[in-house]
């Protein structure tokens, strides 16, 4: 995979991230404060 590929591929996989309900970290600051794991929706 050449360096543009890769490139358009972590964009293609930040997008997913930033879009997913997940992405905000609200669950980790909180679950963090409240001294225990984060309960991850993975959407």
């Amino acid at each position: 995979m050449g360096l543009e590929e890769r490139v358009a591929f972590a964009q293609t996989k930040r997008n997913e991230v930033l879009e997913s309900e997940d992405a905000d970290a609200k669950e980790g600051v909180r679950a963090f404060a409240e001294k225990r794991a984060p309960v991850w929706q993975g959407r």
